[in-house]
């Protein structure tokens, strides 16, 4: 049950978070975005730390077409490498690539894999 349908219904936080099953506080949430007039269903865009640094990311995705590290772009942005697996920069270098970000992998048969070429 969706969880300001479960509010209508029971008029109370903590019911509607059983129907719903979520916390109460997240039933309040939603029920103050409603409240203001905004659509509790749909998440705002949170900055992420390398979207300073997009284009330059896809520019040395472009470059190298597809093959640039997550180190070298770590060292173009000038910080310091911490080390080698950032999720952030590897999503935005999946994208930029065209690949599909997030997990690759369902399974470990070579016919579960959703990343092209690795049939």
């Amino acid at each position: 049950m969706e969880i300001l349908e479960a509010f209508d219904l029971t008029r109370s936080y903590r019911s509607a978070a059983e129907l719903s099953s979520c916390d109460p506080k997240t039933v309040a949430q939603y029920l103050e975005r409603r409240d203001t007039g905004y659509d509790p269903y749909r998440s705002g865009h949170r900055p992420r730390l390398v979207d300073a640094f997009a284009e330059k990311i896809e520019e040395l995705v472009d470059l190298s077409h597809g093959k640039v590290r997550a180190v070298a772009g770590k060292a173009h942005r000038q910080q310091p490498v911490v080390d080698d697996v950032d999720p952030a920069t590897r999503r935005m270098r999946r994208r930029a690539a065209g690949f599909p970000s997030g997990k690759s992998f369902d399974s470990w048969r070579e016919t579960g894999s959703s990343t092209p070429g690795c049939r």
